[in-house]
């Protein structure tokens, strides 16, 4: 965006509206009153954005690790993910880096990247009684989601001992693969119909869209972004 450019608010849709059954953390993150919630926004230029949604505003904050743009392939990828977990056993842990060469501001004058900068990680994982989690981080961000049963919906079954107890892996499961089929073909429809022609860079500025959506998560001095591991992000579960 071109400095004294007008900051446009995003349309609303079905996919951001906090009452919907979106998947969540189980407690509220520091600062938040609710559970954050993982949810999609479509960008005024046609991008995707994965969101958690926390309720925690800060201002003047410069970039927002709370969001990553994520086109068709990133989000196959993580869908295919979330999928493999619900139907796999032996799932376990997986993670995915978001990444891509981006510009950033250096000597005084904007440049490309020399490598891939991380911008958002996400670790997909199986827990031992079969739910399904998905950690979500930018930078020092991160925020563990929970696929559950909408609001307080749940399956029971009768366990070894006769007893009806709550099966909340299974529950768990059908949730995210519910999560994901929702979500695809409508998300590949919105960024087909959002898309338009990258406008022409004007001095370094207005890339058509290369870094929009966040350096947060990035640029950490050797331009490789490349410091998180599964050891580390595990320490969320």
């Amino acid at each position: 965006m071109s400095n004294g450019a007008v900051n446009t608010p995003r349309k609303k849709t079905l996919l951001d509206d906090y009452r919907q059954p979106h998947p969540a953390t189980k407690d509220p993150l520091p600062g938040g009153k609710y559970p954050a919630q993982a949810m999609w926004q479509q960008k005024n230029n046609g991008a995707i954005v994965f969101k958690i949604n926390d309720g925690v505003f800060e201002k003047g904050q410069k970039n927002n690790p709370k969001e990553v743009d994520m086109n068709y392939v990133d989000r196959g990828a993580l869908f295919d993910a979330i999928l493999d977990a619900t139907s796999d056993v032996n799932f376990g842990t997986k993670q995915i880096s978001i990444a891509k060469r981006q510009y950033i501001f250096s000597g005084g004058q904007s440049k490309l990247s020399d490598n891939p900068i991380v911008q958002a990680m996400f670790t997909i994982v199986r827990d031992k009684d079969g739910v399904i989690r998905l950690g979500y981080s930018k930078g020092d961000y991160k925020a563990q989601i929970i696929f559950k049963g909408a609001n307080f919906t749940a399956v029971r079954m009768k366990n070894d001992a006769g007893e009806t107890v709550e099966d909340t892996g299974q529950m768990s499961r059908w949730a995210a693969r519910t999560w994901v089929h929702f979500h695809r073909a409508l998300l590949d429809e919105m960024e087909r119909n959002g898309w338009e022609p990258p406008k022409p860079r004007d001095g370094g500025n207005g890339n058509g869209g290369f870094n929009n959506g966040g350096n947060g998560g990035g640029n950490r001095g050797n331009n490789s972004g490349y410091d998180e591991s599964i050891d580390e992000i595990d320490d969320m579960f």
